[in-house]
Order: structure tokens, then sequence, then C-alpha cells
């Protein structure tokens, strides 16, 4: 009956009210503490996104530059991503500095330029223009990535192929001893750096 039911002691109902109030405000500091956590992984990843968003990965060599490449845009995806976890960004942000520590430098390009002087008789020219191989005038070696050449100054009747480096002398030049300053570019690789060098060759018509 009603009369049977026991009943709770006042001292014992304020003991379970005390509980639930340490349980809440438990609660409350883990959420609170679980909120620092995301927003201090937010802010440390975005802090080295912007760092590394400074490095040219062309300075650095191909492989290296792809892990690097990859974990940066993983990162900035998991910046933009609101469903992230503070373990997400902690562990993309770790990937981001392996990644930028492992980043290896290009060697310099090896390549070197001569300057040669090339003679061409004017009865050759005379009445049409005439071509000069290129190792007449250059030579080039070890050279790392493609190789073009650019004039820079001469006579305006001496041209030079830029892709392969062949110079062509124009119809009815005097004869005389002619400079042509020309720029020679070493492309570089995923190994190598780009490299250039200018240098003054001559052409002889006699």
């Amino acid at each position: 009956s009603d009369d049977q039911k026991e009943e709770l002691s006042p001292g014992t109902e304020e003991t379970l009210i005390a509980a639930e109030a340490k349980l809440d405000a438990a609660m409350a500091r883990e959420a609170q503490a679980a909120s620092e956590a995301y927003a201090k992984a937010v802010n440390d990843l975005a802090n080295d996104v912007i760092t590394a968003s400074g490095i040219k990965s062309s300075a650095y060599t191909a492989a290296t530059a792809k892990t690097f490449e990859t974990a940066y845009n993983a990162a900035v995806a998991l910046l933009k991503d609101g469903s992230a976890t503070a373990s997400q960004l902690e562990e993309a942000r770790l990937d981001l500095s392996k990644a930028v520590s492992g980043l290896k430098a290009k060697s310099e390009n090896t390549m070197t330029v001569k300057a040669k002087t090339a003679t061409v008789k004017y009865s050759a020219i005379k009445k049409k223009a005439k071509t000069i191989a290129r190792k007449k005038v250059l030579t080039v070696s070890n050279a790392n990535g493609k190789v073009t050449y650019t004039k820079k100054s001469g006579n305006a009747k001496i041209k030079i192929n830029k892709s392969t480096g062949k110079v062509t002398v124009g119809k009815n030049l005097k004869k005389g001893t002619y400079k042509v300053r020309v720029k020679v570019t070493a492309s570089g690789n995923g190994t190598y750096k780009s490299s250039s060098k200018t240098v003054t060759f001559r052409v002889r018509v006699k």
C-alpha cells in the first residue's frame, strides 16, 4: 500500500542532487576541453599551412615536391571541412611537417657553354642565306633539361633558331667579323635547377 512505500530521507535526496551537479560540471569541463583542443588544432594547422604556402615546389626534387603538395592540399581541404575532428587535424599537421622536412633541394645545373668563331665565305651568301650548325658557334655540354637559345644583340642579318641553336647568316652580308650575344638556357628537370648563361660568339665573313 502507499503507506508502506519508503521515502527518501532529505539527506539522501541532497546527495543525489549534488552527484548530478558534479556529473554535469564534469561533462561541461570535458566539452570545454574538447572545444579548446579542436580550436587549437585548427589554429595550429592553419598557421602551418600559411607558412607552407610560401614554399616553391619547383625548387625541390620532383619526388619530394609531390609528397609536399599532396600533404599541403590535404591540409587545406581538411581546414575547409567542418566535420574534421581534432585528431584528424593533428594528423594532417604531422603529415605536412614531415613533408616539409623531407623536401630536397634541386642540384645546380651542370651546363657549360663555350662560344666559338664560325667562318663563312662571302661567295656562299652573296645570293642566298646560309645556315651554320650550332656546334660551329657554340659548345654546350652537360645540360640538364631542354636547351633554348635567345639572341640578345648582334647584326640583324644573323639569326639563331630558338630550339636548335642553328645560325642563319642572311644573304649579301658584307665581309667582316660580327659579334652575336646569345642567352643559352637549360630548363632543368626533376633533379636539377634551370640555368642560363650569356656568351658572345663570332661570325667571320671573308
